[in-house]
């Protein structure tokens, strides 16, 4: 059994992690809150083997972080006294992004906002970043859909032709185009 391993934290909102391992043969190494040091959900870490927990999983402590995996966090934007912070929408980030007064941009207590990490935790200290946009508020219709665009990473902005390319396309779909497949457009996905 390696006696350190490779691989992606995937973080708990409970506050401890498994760490998956690159290789692929290895299984997850548990990795308890007091262990992970300052990594974050899902970035790459290096992860020295400990011991085995009930049940015999392999237990681990991150000694390393290879690779950082969010460079901006989605999230609620709150303040407290003068201070302000951002609560990731990401349960499984539990750090709390600290937001310095220069880079707030015009963000208001309880908007849903994008924020890009320009410190990343360390030592215990909470991260710091600053406001990248401001998406709106919680009660916002669309404001789901924005929170888990950014989240996931999906890609919503495109280039100039293909916008011009989806605007071609028919609002329509003909009963050619549904012939052998499956219509799911009165289904909630």
């Amino acid at each position: 059994r390696p006696a350190r391993i490779i691989g992606k934290v995937h973080g708990k909102p409970q506050r401890y992690a498994f760490v998956e391992p690159e290789d692929g043969v290895t299984e997850d190494v548990f990795v308890g809150g007091e262990n992970l040091g300052d990594a974050m959900h899902r970035d790459r870490v290096e992860v020295e083997i400990v011991g085995r927990r009930r049940g015999n999983r392999m237990e681990g402590r991150v000694i390393r972080i290879v690779e950082r995996a969010h460079e901006e966090v989605v999230g609620y934007y709150e303040t407290v006294g003068k201070e302000a912070r951002v609560l990731p929408a990401e349960r499984k980030i539990w750090h709390h992004i600290y937001i310095p007064r220069k880079d707030r941009h015009g963000a208001r207590g309880g908007d849903v906002v994008l924020a890009r990490i320009t410190e990343f935790p360390k030592e215990g200290r909470m991260p710091r970043g600053e406001i990248v946009e401001v998406l709106g508020k919680p009660q916002q219709e669309d404001i789901e859909i924005q929170v888990i665009i950014h989240k996931h990473g999906i890609p919503h902005e495109f280039p100039s032709e293909v916008m011009e390319e989806a605007a071609q396309c028919p609002a329509e779909v003909g009963e050619e185009q549904l012939m052998g497949r499956e219509d799911l457009r009165g289904e909630p996905i």
